[in-house]
């Protein structure tokens, strides 16, 4: 527990920590409040039982001689509306505890899964190359939720703890004897569940979390390429993983329940016993249990209250270690980000200025290859972009064509070399370069959603400059389209734009990319999956652009950069120049 607290505790930021001691002191009355409501039990049950005995008793001999009008009845009937005050002001402290206990717990939640999310979006393009989708959506939907879970188990654990202590401590000065007794073995008993029940815990948090993230994952292969797994027939090869994978998962979170339960009954038949073989002891030695009646029932109190509370604190401990694997996992994502908060801060989170780019943009000596890969894709390449030109590139599959495209943008950190504009780097203003770039990649990727939200791809309710959603509609060759449908730009397309056609995808994707105006457009491969027709419309759109934008145009097939005014061929790690005669277009 001490190293899941730990790690929670470097989760939590300053000031969701400077929060923490004013839980404690609330958790400090609650457990006073609950020990106050077992203590008024013991006079009532001895006015009731022995009145002899409660007559004599000082306080209550003084409350006679000084108020006369005061008799036993009122005493019983005062003590019964002070039973009653002291259960509703502490239910409703109780209350109001678990309250500020929870709004703690859940706003943080939500802070974090922010937090989180914000932290991957910051991330280098090439983190996502090697991270599987279902992985991310996991930290982010089931270990931050599990994290505040184990803090909830935390926090909780400490609240039944005090309560346990202050019960305790009533119970001792009660019968101190039959306390310890309790106390021993109901002690001795959560340390065994406790020693037992741990590492197999752990084990099936670790189980629950990769089953989950198989089952995610054949969800997302499943539906996306649904197209294939149709064409191909092999709907029951995707079900019956997924069916494995569900059944394997159900089988943890049974596991886990069931864990849950066990503890519960040892500690109710341990109290029990513990009860039982003290009062049998009591009546061996010839003490009259009639004359324990208070202190019995006091205890009977007590351990009703103490059984639920001794039982979640219990679980709690179990249910960390079944956690510890996605705390552990937060842990690792949160201590990340200070690197991404200095990465971010020198280099692509630059205040966004305009970019003035007057004469060229330039590849400069650059040298590249996939991290994990020792296959160097760019040795010394150098490329020139003059402003206002159409550059054409051409290669082999394979060759590092698109690679050229993500180095420009800044996604691929290269190992040495220059992405110049005018002689500077494109990190002294990152984000001023991508606000000049526009880029329209082989496939685009559409949001379920309107084709307005798929153009302005905002999802932050600022309002739309409609004239200009139109006008790049226009350029898209796109606005005759969108007028006949009956929805116009607000007409929903579907997910991942399964409503549309090829090429209306690809318009898509051009209007998207003109919508902020950018001075520079990408191409990447963007006609190549389209058919011939479809891909000279594209083309002729294209061209319209000519002159108006620079623009980068990587080629599947020559017809596609024809009317460019010069043409880069990527071969055997470099970026050569190629007479564009000589291509025969």
């Amino acid at each position: 527990m001490k190293a899941i607290l730990k790690q929670i505790s470097f989760i939590l930021d300053k000031k969701q920590k400077k929060k923490i001691p004013l839980l404690i002191i609330m958790m400090l009355l609650g457990g006073i409040l609950e020990a106050l409501g077992v203590s008024i039990i013991i006079p009532f049950v001895a006015a009731i039982t022995n009145n002899d005995k409660f007559n004599n008793n000082n306080v209550i001999r003084w409350i006679y001689s000084e108020f006369p009008i005061i008799n036993e009845k009122i005493i019983i009937v005062l003590m019964l509306v002070g039973l009653i005050v002291i259960y509703i002001i502490k239910n409703l402290y109780l209350f109001l505890m678990n309250y500020v206990q929870y709004k703690y717990i859940y706003s943080n939640q939500n802070a974090l899964m922010n937090k989180l999310l914000s932290i991957y979006l910051k991330k280098p393009y090439d983190y996502f190359l090697n991270t599987n989708v279902a992985q991310v959506s996991a930290v982010i939907t089931t270990d931050v939720p599990a994290t505040f879970t184990a803090l909830t188990n935390a926090v909780l654990f400490f609240s039944d703890l005090v309560i346990c202590i202050f019960l305790f401590g009533l119970l001792l000065v009660t019968d101190i004897y039959m306390t310890l007794i309790i106390a021993a073995i109901l002690g001795i008993t959560m340390l065994e569940i406790r020693k037992r029940f741990k590492p197999v815990s752990k084990r099936i948090g670790e189980e629950t979390r990769t089953n989950y993230i198989n089952m995610a994952k054949c969800i997302n292969q499943s539906v996306h390429g649904i197209k294939d797994v149709k064409v191909l027939q092999k709907e029951d090869s995707f079900m019956y993983s997924f069916q494995k994978n569900v059944f394997n998962y159900t089988q943890s979170l049974k596991k886990n329940a069931l864990l849950g339960q066990i503890p519960r009954s040892l500690i109710e038949t341990v109290s029990i016993i513990s009860v039982a073989i003290y009062l049998i002891i009591v009546t061996v030695l010839g003490k009259n249990l009639s004359n324990m009646l208070p202190q019995i029932s006091a205890f009977a109190l007590a351990i009703i209250r103490l059984m639920p509370s001794a039982n979640r604190i219990s679980n709690y401990i179990n249910g960390m270690a079944y956690l510890s694997v996605s705390v552990n996992k937060v842990y690792e994502e949160v201590l990340s980000i200070q690197n991404s908060h200095e990465e971010a801060s020198n280099s692509k989170s630059v205040k966004s200025i305009k970019f003035n780019i007057f004469n060229k943009i330039e590849l400069k000596n650059i040298e590249f290859n996939y991290p994990g890969s020792e296959m160097r894709i760019f040795e010394k390449a150098n490329m020139q972009i003059p402003i206002g030109k159409s550059i054409g590139i051409i290669g082999e599959s394979g060759a590092g064509k698109s690679t050229i495209v993500d180095i420009l943008l800044g996604l691929l950190v290269i190992n040495s070399g220059e992405i110049l504009i005018d002689n500077k780097s494109i990190f002294t203003n990152y984000r001023g370069w991508l606000s000049e770039v526009g880029y329209i990649p082989q496939m685009i990727y559409m949001l379920d959603d309107t084709i307005m939200a798929n153009i302005t791809f905002n999802y932050n309710n600022q309002e739309e400059d409609k004239k200009r959603l139109w006008e790049v509609l226009e350029e898209a060759q796109l606005a005759d389209f969108v007028r006949e449908l009956p929805e116009g730009i607000n007409t929903t397309i579907g997910e991942r734009g399964v409503r549309l056609s090829g090429g209306q995808r690809q318009r898509i994707g051009i209007a998207r990319a003109l919508y902020h105006n950018p001075s520079i457009l990408i191409f990447d491969e963007a006609t190549s999956a389209l058919d011939g027709d479809t891909e000279n419309a594209i083309i002729e759109s294209i061209e319209k652009m000519h002159g108006k934008k620079t623009m980068i145009i990587i080629a599947h097939r020559l017809a596609t950069i024809r009317g460019c005014d010069a043409i880069y061929k990527v071969e055997n790690k470099t970026i050569k120049v190629v007479d564009k005669d000589s291509l025969h277009i």
